[in-house]
C-alpha cells in the first residue's frame, strides 16, 4: 500500500524519486538508504524496452525509518549522496548552494568536460585494461551501442572515450558510478509523455559558437573632420564604412545610400535627412550603442541551442523532476528555481525573459512582427499603405462617378452673365454643385486609412492633401504627399527597430554567460542522460565489487566490505576459494537483445572461480556467454551497469579474450600465439578468456598446450579464466592438476528439428558434443535412400 502511495507521487509529479526522502523531510540515513536503492537497480524508461520495475523495499524501508542491508558495490558513502544532504540541509538554513568541491565529482560545463575527457586518455593506465584485440571488439560493440541513444554530437564522442579501468583505479570507477545513480534516477522520473519531447529539445542544442565579426552593410559613419575620421576608422572600421565628407553633394548621396547615418559631428552645411543618430563623445561610445545587433550575433547563431537548453530546463524544473536542481548538481548549479539567485545562476524566470525576448526576434536578429505592437504597427504601414491608397482611391472614384451620373446641372441667369463675361468659367460652378460629394469620399478614404493603420493624429495630418487641394476627375493622387509620408514612417521604424535591438542586445549580453555555461550542461547532460536511457532499455543492473578473501582492497584507497561468501548462479551460497570471482545472474548479451529484442534472449547464469573449462554442444551458445561475461566485466569496470539481473565480481587490473582461430595456424602464428599468452602468466591481477584455442595446432598437441596454459594461471589466485573448448576431456587428462569442466548440453530435439539446448552451463558436468543429434535431425527430415545412408550413421554412434 506504501509503494502504491508513493507511486502516485511519483506519477502525479509531485516529487522526483530520488528527492522522496528530502521532499518528506525524512533523516538523512533514509536519504542515503533511498539513494543506495536507485544505484543498486536500474529500472528502464518508459520509453525504453521491458524490466522489472522499481523496487519498492527501498521505499518501505526508507519511510520506515529502517536502513536497507545491502552489500555495497563501493564501500565508501557516495560523494555525490553526502553532498546532496549537506547542500539539502544548508540550502533549508540558507536558500543557497555551496560550489561543489573539484573531488566530488559534479557535472560539468562543456569545456569542463572536454578537461575530464583529456584527463581520462591521459591517464597512462587508462587504456591498460583491455590487452586483446577481441577485448577491444567487445568494448567497442559496447560503445557502438550506447551511442546509439546519444541525442548530440558531443555526447556521442565523450562517450566514445569512455574507458574501462583497472581495479588500482577503483576512484575513478565509483565517480562513474555515483553520476549514472543519480541520472538513473532522474531517468526513472521522466514520464513517458515527456520523454520524447526531451529527446528532441537535446536533440537540438550544440556546442554554441562564436560569430565572426562581420560589417554592417546598412550604417555608415559620416565624419567631417580629418580628427573625428581617424578616430571612427580607429575605432570602429573593421564593423562598419567611415566616410570623410567635405560638401553637401556628397553628403546627400551618402545619406541616401545607408539606412542610418552615424554622426560624431557636424558639417558646416544642413544635413540633408534626418536618418543619422548623434554620439556626442566617440571615446565613450561602444561598438554595441551603435551596432546592438553586435551583441546580439551570439544569440542568433546560437539561437536554437540557446531556446532548447532554456526550455529543456524549465520543463523539467516546471515538472519538478529535478526539484531543487542545484542540491542535485545535475546542471552544475547553472540553473536555479529561486528567482533572485544573485550568485550567477540563472533563475527559471530569467529563463523565461531571455525566451520572450528571443521569441521577438526574426532570423537577422531585428524585432519579429507581432511582438512589439508599435514596431508592427509602423512595418504594416511602410509595407502595405500603397496599396491600400490605391484600393481607398478607386472606392472614392467610383462614389465620385456615382454622384455625377445622375447629377443634373441648372444654370440660373446670373451664373450664365458670368460665364459669359468671363468672370467665371463652367468647371468652377460644376465644382460648386459637387462639392459636397467630393469632400464625402475624399473624408472617407482619409478614415479609412486612419482606421486601417491605426494612424496618429500628426501621421493622419501628413495624408490631409493626398488626393491634392483642388478636385480632381478623376480622382488622383498626390505622389509627393505619400512619399513624404512613407519616409517620415521609415524614419519612425528605423528608430523603432534601433530601439528594440538595443534593449533586446542589452538584456540578452547580459545572461551571455548564463547561457553558454547552460547550453555546455545540457550537452553533458545529454552524456549521463543517455547512458542511463542505454541501461535502461537493456534492464541493466549495476554490478557489487568483491575482493577475495585475503586482498587489502581494490585500488581505491579504501578497503571494501567482503563477506566472504557469494550468491552462485543457482541461488545457493558457496564460499570463494581464495580467488577472483565473477557471477552473472539472469544475464542477457547486449548484441543478442539488439538483434532479437529482450524478451526473445533466454537469460543465462553462470559464476566462476579461478580456472574453468566450458564445454558444450555445436551452437549451444559457448561464444555468447563468454561475450556476455565479457560485456559484464567491460562495463563493469567503466563504471555502468551490466546486462543481468545481478553481477558480481572480483575487480582486476587486465583484461585478455583470445578469440576463435580462423583454422590451424602456420609456425610463425603459433609462437605469436604462445607468446601472447606467455605475458598473461605474470603476477596482476587479470581475467583471461579463451574461445577454442585447439585449433592453433592439431588436437592432441592442442590439448596438451591447453592443459599446459590452465596450470600456469591455476597457479596465480588472482587470476579468474575461462577456456571454451570441445577437447575437454583430452585437456583435463593432460593436466597434472584437477580443472573444473563446466558444461552446456542438449537434450534431444523439439518440434520443429531444433535442438533443445539449457544454455546455463552445468557445473562440473561434461557436456557431448551434438554429432548425434544432427544425424539424428537429418534421418528424422529424410526419405529414400538419403535416409538409409544417415541410419547407417545413427547405428556408429549407438553401437559406440
Amino acid at each position: 500500500m506504501l509503494k502504491k502511495q508513493v507511486k502516485t507521487m511519483i506519477s502525479e509529479k509531485k516529487i522526483s524519486a530520488f528527492m522522496t526522502a528530502a521532499a518528506l523531510d525524512l533523516d538523512p540515513e533514509s536519504v542515503s538508504a533511498l539513494v543506495s536503492e536507485s544505484e543498486n537497480a536500474f529500472v528502464p524508461s518508459p520509453v525504453s524496452g521491458p524490466a522489472a520495475g522499481p523496487s519498492g523495499t527501498a521505499v518501505r524501508s526508507v519511510l520506515s525509518g529502517k536502513q536497507i542491508s545491502r552489500e555495497p558495490s563501493c564501500t565508501e558513502q557516495p560523494k555525490n549522496v553526502k553532498k546532496v544532504r549537506e547542500t539539502f540541509q544548508k540550502t533549508e538554513k540558507t536558500g543557497k548552494t555551496e560550489k561543489t568541491a573539484e573531488n566530488d565529482i559534479p557535472a560539468k560545463t562543456g569545456k569542463a568536460a572536454k578537461t575530464e575527457t583529456s584527463r581520462l586518455q591521459a591517464d597512462p593506465r587508462a587504456g591498460d585494461f583491455l590487452k586483446t584485440k577481441e577485448s577491444e571488439a567487445v568494448y567497442t560493440g559496447i560503445l557502438k551501442l550506447a551511442r546509439e541513444f546519444c541525442h548530440t554530437a558531443h555526447a556521442r564522442n565523450y562517450i566514445e572515450k569512455m574507458v574501462p579501468y583497472p581495479a588500482s583505479r577503483m576512484d575513478r570507477i565509483c565517480a562513474v558510478r555515483e553520476k549514472m545513480a543519480v541520472y538513473g534516477a532522474l531517468t526513472e522520473n521522466i514520464p513517458a509523455e515527456l520523454s520524447e519531447t526531451v529527446s528532441k529539445l537535446l536533440s537540438g542544442i550544440t556546442p554554441a559558437e562564436d560569430p565572426e565579426p562581420s560589417r554592417s552593410t546598412d550604417k555608415a559613419i559620416i565624419a567631417f573632420t580629418e580628427k573625428t575620421f581617424t578616430q571612427a576608422r580607429e575605432k570602429f572600421g573593421s564593423y562598419l564604412r567611415v566616410h570623410l565628407v567635405s560638401d553637401a553633394t556628397e553628403c546627400r548621396d551618402l545619406f541616401s545610400s545607408y539606412r542610418s547615418v552615424i554622426l560624431f559631428d557636424f558639417p558646416e552645411f544642413e544635413l540633408p535627412g534626418d536618418n543619422y543618430v548623434y554620439f556626442k563623445d566617440i571615446s565613450k561610445t561602444s561598438v554595441s550603442r551603435i551596432l546592438p545587433e553586435s551583441d546580439m550575433a551570439y544569440f542568433i547563431r546560437n539561437r536554437k541551442s540557446i531556446q532548447s537548453a532554456l526550455t529543456l530546463s524549465a520543463l523539467l524544473m516546471d515538472e519538478k523532476i529535478l526539484m531543487s536542481l542545484p542540491d542535485i548538481d545535475i546542471f552544475g548549479g547553472e540553473i536555479s528555481g529561486s528567482p533572485d539567485t544573485g550568485d550567477g545562476h540563472i533563475s527559471k524566470e530569467e529563463i523565461e525573459k531571455v525566451l520572450e525576448i528571443l521569441s521577438g526576434l526574426d532570423k537577422d536578429g531585428k524585432p519579429e512582427p507581432g511582438k512589439d505592437p508599435e514596431y508592427s504597427r509602423l512595418k504594416n504601414i511602410y509595407e502595405n499603405i500603397d496599396e491600400a491608397v490605391l484600393q481607398e482611391t478607386a472606392v472614392a472614384a467610383g462614389k465620385m462617378s456615382d454622384a455625377l451620373a445622375g447629377a443634373q446641372l441648372t444654370l440660373d441667369g446670373a451664373q450664365m452673365m458670368q460665364i459669359f463675361s468671363g468672370s467665371a468659367d463652367l468647371r468652377s460652378i460644376i465644382a460648386s454643385q459637387v462639392s459636397g460629394s467630393y469632400e464625402t469620399a475624399v473624408k472617407e478614404a482619409l478614415e479609412s486609412l486612419s482606421l486601417k493603420f491605426s494612424l496618429k493624429p500628426d501621421e493622419a495630418g501628413m495624408l490631409r492633401f493626398l488626393f491634392g487641394e483642388e478636385m480632381t476627375c478623376p480622382l488622383r493622387t498626390e505622389t509627393k504627399c505619400l512619399d513624404a509620408f512613407k519616409k517620415e514612417i521609415a524614419s519612425d521604424l528605423r528608430k523603432k527597430e534601433d530601439d528594440c535591438c538595443k534593449k533586446a542586445a542589452a538584456e540578452l549580453s547580459a545572461r551571455r554567460g548564463q547561457c553558454d555555461s547552460l547550453i555546455n550542461a545540457c550537452l553533458d547532460f545529454d552524456i549521463w542522460y543517455s547512458l542511463s536511457l542505454f541501461a535502461s532499455s537493456y534492464c541493466m543492473h549495476f554490478p557489487a565489487f568483491e575482493a577475495a578473501p585475503g586482498k587489502s582492497g581494490t585500488g581505491s584507497g579504501k578497503s571494501d566490505t567482503v563477506s566472504g561468501r557469494s550468491e552462485t548462479a543457482s541461488g545457493k551460497s558457496e564460499t570463494i576459494s581464495g580467488r577472483s570471482y565473477l557471477s552473472v545472474v539472469n544475464g542477457r548479451n547486449l548484441s543478442l537483445v539488439r538483434k532479437a529484442g529482450f524478451d526473445k534472449i533466454e537469460p543465462v547464469s553462470y559464476d566462476v572461480d579461478g580456472v574453468v573449462l566450458l564445454s558444450g554442444v555445436n551452437s549451444g551458445g559457448k561464444t555468447s556467454l563468454l561475450d556476455l561475461c565479457s560485456q559484464c566485466i567491460i562495463l563493469a569496470h567503466m563504471g555502468l551497469p551490466v546486462p543481468a539481473e545481478e553481477c558480481r565480481l572480483t575487480p582486476t587490473e587486465e583484461f585478455y579474450y583470445f578469440g576463435k582461430s580462423k583454422g590451424t595456424l602456420d609456425a610463425g602464428a603459433f609462437e605469436t600465439t604462445l607468446r601472447n599468452f606467455s605475458v598473461v602468466t605474470g603476477n596482476k591481477d587479470k581475467i583471461v578468456f579463451a574461445d577454442e584455442l585447439e585449433s592453433i595446432t592439431e588436437p592432441g598437441a592442442s590439448a596438451r598446450i591447453i592443459a599446459g596454459l590452465l596450470e600456469t594461471l591455476a597457479m596465480n589466485s588472482n587470476i579468474l579464466s575461462v577456456f571454451v573448448s570441445h577437447l575437454s576431456e583430452a585437456i583435463a587428462g593432460s593436466c597434472d592438476i584437477p580443472i573444473r569442466i563446466d558444461g552446456i548440453d542438449a537434450s534431444g530435439l523439439d518440434e520443429n528439428l531444433n535442438l533443445i539446448i539449457n544454455r546455463t552451463p552445468v557445473k562440473n558436468h561434461v557436456a557431448k558434443s551434438t554429432p548425434e543429434l544432427i544425424v539424428e535431425k537429418l534421418v528424422l527430415s529424410s526419405s529414400g535412400t538419403e535416409k538409409e545412408f544417415y541410419e547407417n550413421l545413427r547405428k556408429k554412434f549407438r553401437n559406440n
